[in-house]
């Protein structure tokens, strides 16, 4: 080996290495934009800022116009979306979801070498989730789409951790009131956010305690395994590996610099780094977090540019052809069960939608996000518990009972 072929691993891990240490700051500030936008939701001026967050997500995109039958607005950002994973894989995943970087921000059980790892078979659920999402919507649901990572955090927000925290300073501003003299700092206060970003009465959401449940045990998953949900189950994950495979951008192992330590592959979120591959990881896995890099004693890991838009190889773990046609079987299976039901045939009495939801197709529009729950001033808008029958599950009805239709709104 010659001394520039020598200096060049070692420049690129360097490089590598200088980003990683940026990855975290990078994470922790677009979960907090993303938070930020959620809450912000509940102001008309500032609703569009989560409706395009919520429009770079491919996977709600195409199963919406797959669903609707038409190209849905901000569909060239969902598309912006995946040419990023075609260029660096699946940083998404890595670098800006919200929802993995609340799994990176929590405890999590990290392989050791004694420990009996879960069977990769287990990996291409994403992938038959992913398929189960979109051959449904190609008949038309989009019920499937409340395992989308960006609607579950989206709806666990809306429904139930931002109601939470509007009852928690309510309590507190009652108790604070009773004290004479905090009573001008809590007036001040309670009329900046009251009627703007919290409600001026805290409102009550059907279905919040499984919307919380749902993000609650996709985030113990990480007592499992490090990124579980990322492993196996995240469909948008699975959408992502698939331009990933021929990604741009890819992990490297240079064998002259490789001393078979472990440290790369027990470092790794995703644990796609296989020693019995000479410790070479897919791409369709990895979500260029670069723990690796600083991990590797030698310089043996770096992330080069290869070959243009070469696919790589593909894995034990994909799903055949016939899995593939098997869940096509299984999702009519499933629509023409729900449409067939009494509740799709005739729905609950009292069944109340938003303005224009029969006529402009809602259930093949909404992706259950509970954007509008957060939106709505008077918390009438609720999900649908069976109102709509099974297929129109989390879709928005009003409920009187807990708020009326305001319509200067």
């Amino acid at each position: 080996m010659t001394t520039t072929e020598a200096v060049q691993p070692r420049a690129q891990a360097a490089v590598a290495t200088r980003l990683q240490r940026r990855r975290r700051p990078v994470q922790v500030i677009a979960l907090l934009v993303f938070l930020l936008f959620v809450v912000l939701a509940a102001l008309p001026q500032f609703s569009g800022l989560l409706r395009m967050v919520l429009r770079l997500d491919p996977l709600t995109a195409f199963s919406a116009s797959l669903a609707a039958r038409r190209l849905v607005p901000g569909w060239p950002l969902a598309l912006l979306l995946l040419f990023s994973a075609l260029v660096a894989g699946r940083a998404w995943c890595g670098w800006l979801c919200p929802l993995g970087t609340l799994l990176d921000l929590l405890p999590a059980r990290k392989a050791r070498p004694w420990d009996q790892l879960l069977p990769d078979g287990w990996r291409q659920v994403k992938w038959l989730l992913l398929a189960a999402i979109l051959f449904m919507a190609l008949l038309g649901s989009l019920t499937l789409l409340i395992l989308d990572p960006l609607t579950l955090l989206t709806r666990a927000i809306t429904a139930a951790l931002w109601p939470a925290v509007d009852w928690v300073v309510t309590a507190l501003e009652r108790l604070a009131f009773s004290v004479p003299l905090l009573q001008p700092v809590v007036i001040g206060l309670d009329g900046l956010v009251r009627g703007t970003v919290l409600r001026m009465e805290p409102a009550a959401h059907l279905l919040n305690g499984l919307a919380a449940l749902l993000l609650a045990g996709v985030l113990l998953l990480n007592a499992v395994r490090r990124r579980f949900w990322c492993r196996y189950l995240c469909p948008l994950g699975g959408l992502l590996s698939i331009p990933s495979r021929a990604a741009l951008v890819r992990r490297h192992v240079d064998e002259d610099h490789c001393l078979e330590c472990h440290r790369c592959s027990r470092g790794c979120p995703t644990g796609t780094i296989d020693p019995e591959r000479g410790y070479t990881s897919d791409p369709a896995e990895c979500i260029v977090c670069l723990d690796c890099v600083p991990n590797c004693r030698l310089a043996g890991n770096t992330f080069a540019v290869v070959q243009p838009w070469t696919p790589a190889a593909g894995m034990p773990y994909d799903p055949s052809r016939r899995t593939v046609l098997a869940l096509a079987g299984g999702a009519v299976a499933g629509v023409a069960l729900m449409r067939t039901g009494p509740t799709a045939r005739q729905p609950q009495a009292g069944l109340i939608q938003p303005p224009g939801a029969a006529a402009n197709g809602l259930l093949a529009h909404c992706i259950r996000c509970g954007a509008c729950l957060q939106a709505c001033p008077t918390g009438g808008l609720q999900p649908s518990v069976g109102q709509a029958g099974l297929e129109g599950l989390w879709t928005p009805v009003l409920v009187p009972r807990l708020g009326q239709c305001d319509y200067a709104c």
